[in-house]
């Protein structure tokens, strides 16, 4: 598993899952601690970490300190809030907070994305933009937010 972003040179940069958990582990290896590391661009810092990354401190710690401010935070599947058919890994109301947390704690504006659930939220861990399952994709194709990076790209850690 991983997340590939496009550098400002136009070159990729991919980054694989640090620690696959459970039945993963029998499908993909572990990524290694070097592609823990933000992005710099002339307007803001991204940082990337998937799924349950973003509950251990090992990788949270590594990405927050190097000043981060934006962070995408992915997962692969998160059905609405009160679902009785997701499995605990899948549930909005676990991994939503494990977003909230990060975004408090690297005091950095996130982008949730999901399948069935997409949002942006603020540093404050609040949600300004929110796309969830019930939304048809031909009601709302794309999930917009606008962000004032003024100064963030001259952050140094």
């Amino acid at each position: 598993m991983g997340q590939a972003l496009i550098r400002p040179n136009g070159k990729a940069f991919v980054r694989h899952k640090l620690c696959p958990p459970g039945g993963e582990r029998g499908i993909w290896s572990d990524g290694t601690v070097d592609e823990l590391q933000v992005i710099a661009t002339p307007n803001v810092r991204w940082g990337i970490l998937e799924c349950w990354e973003h509950i251990h401190p090992s990788m949270t710690f590594r990405m927050q300190s190097q000043a981060e401010t934006l962070h995408i935070a992915a997962w692969p599947y998160t059905p609405d809030a009160a679902d009785p058919t997701a499995a605990y890994r899948e549930l909005l109301e676990v991994n939503l907070a494990d977003a909230c947390v990060y975004a408090v704690n690297a005091n950095a504006p996130l982008v949730f994305a999901s399948v069935d659930n997409a949002r942006f939220v603020d540093a404050q861990g609040l949600d300004l933009t929110v796309v969830d399952a019930v939304t048809s994709t031909e009601e709302v194709p794309l999930l917009y937010q606008s962000f004032n990076t003024t100064g963030l790209g001259q952050t140094v850690p």
